[in-house]
């Protein structure tokens, strides 16, 4: 832990209550709205019948990169959640499924899927185009009949866009640690294997290294494990990790928190309705909210601005109650933390032995179930003003 300076996202922040303004653009990250310009960034929390009067906004509170100048920045690990999706539910009610959601066949043709196989003389390469292909040839698309469950949204796009964008602004323009033109030899990038975490990347890397920037020729190489190998989130195979996670889920707490944010919609009078956001998990709500909301979607009036934001605290103290267990977090997310820690331990050995190799850029795509079981392992936390 004391070697390894990992940002989540983009690093330490203050959340501040402010007065909401007229918003143009999209948010630009699922789990946080993240201000470039430090005015106003918040299209997160709009639908067709919202007006709040007050949202989250996102401020950089301070630089721990940049804090002494006798230090050189030597390596970033930047770790990543998905940009918006549709709900990943199967029991949306019909009139949700019938929103208009805006989804796109957002292919990069430059981006090679390396696929890591338990097998590693099974590994292969593959044009995204065609990995795509075999990954949602025969998916329904319930989601106002174009979009298929868990896929990522053209605001999602564009808000992974400006995120590559800010890391460009970042990394390139302001400090200079990698170059201003694509270089594959300063680059690592994974993603989970998921069309909507593997487009994240793509949308990202179009922020930072968009084609004006690419060689005709080049292409961006994403590494993609098989499913059985895969560590960037927990496996519930594991039955240990699994029976303890429920174990934890039972816990008076949890058991009052979830009776608590059900007692929202007793005044529901639509049955579906009621059946719905009842059935959802603390995580599952949140998510479910997120989606709508993010998109541009209407949610049930019964949600006020305080339950919104409510729900997403509980949701994030609800991973630092499963995770906070030191057992579970080692099960849960320590293999993926090993890998972020090797990355670290090559760059220090390298500079003794040049024959090891280190990457000084690298960026994780992932799921909400990554971000949060690693800031809790981490003890990495957003201040709450």
């Amino acid at each position: 832990k004391n070697m390894l300076g990992l940002a989540i996202s983009t690093g330490i922040a203050l959340i501040k209550e402010t007065k909401a303004e007229p918003i143009k653009t999209p948010a630009l990250t699922s789990d946080f709205d993240i201000d470039l310009n430090h005015t106003v960034s918040h299209n997160y929390w709009r639908s067709p019948n919202r007006n709040p009067s007050w949202d989250y906004h996102l401020e950089e509170a301070s630089d721990p990169l940049f804090v002494d100048p006798d230090y050189e920045l030597l390596q970033v690990q930047a770790v990543i959640r998905h940009g918006l999706r549709t709900s990943l539910s199967s029991k949306y009610p019909q009139k949700m499924l019938n929103y208009k959601w805006e989804c796109g066949e957002f292919v990069d043709r430059d981006i090679v899927i390396e696929k890591k196989m338990a097998n590693e003389e099974n590994n292969y390469p593959l044009l995204w185009l065609d990995y795509r292909t075999s990954l949602i040839s025969d998916r329904a698309r319930p989601y106002g009949n174009s979009c298929y469950r868990g896929q990522l949204t053209a605001p999602g796009v564009f808000q992974m866009i400006e995120v590559g964008k800010y890391l460009r602004e970042r990394y390139v323009d302001q400090i200079h640690f990698i170059s201003d033109t694509y270089n594959k030899s300063e680059l690592y990038l994974r993603s989970t294997d998921t069309p909507r975490t593997i487009e994240t990347l793509q949308s990202v890397m179009n922020g930072l290294y968009p084609s004006s920037t690419r060689k005709k020729d080049d292409r961006v190489f994403v590494e993609v494990k098989e499913s059985k190998i895969e560590n960037m989130y927990p496996r519930n195979s594991c039955a240990f990790f699994s029976e303890g996670k429920k174990l934890s889920r039972k816990s008076e707490m949890v058991a009052n928190i979830s009776k608590f944010i059900k007692s929202w919609f007793h005044s529901m009078e639509d049955p579906v309705d009621l059946k719905f956001w009842q059935s959802r998990s603390i995580s599952g709500l949140i998510n479910t909210i997120d989606s709508l909301v993010g998109n541009n979607l209407s949610i049930p009036n019964e949600i006020t601005d305080k339950e919104f934001v409510l729900a997403r605290k509980v949701s994030g103290y609800s991973y630092d109650l499963i995770y906070s267990d030191p057992n579970l977090a080692t099960l849960g997310i320590g293999r993926f933390l090993h890998d972020i820690y090797m990355g670290s331990k090559n760059l220090i050995v390298s500079k003794s032995n040049k024959r090891i190799p280190y990457t000084k850029f690298s960026i994780f795509s992932g799921h909400d179930n990554t971000i949060g079981p690693l800031m809790t392992a981490m003890e990495v936390y957003f201040l709450l003003e």
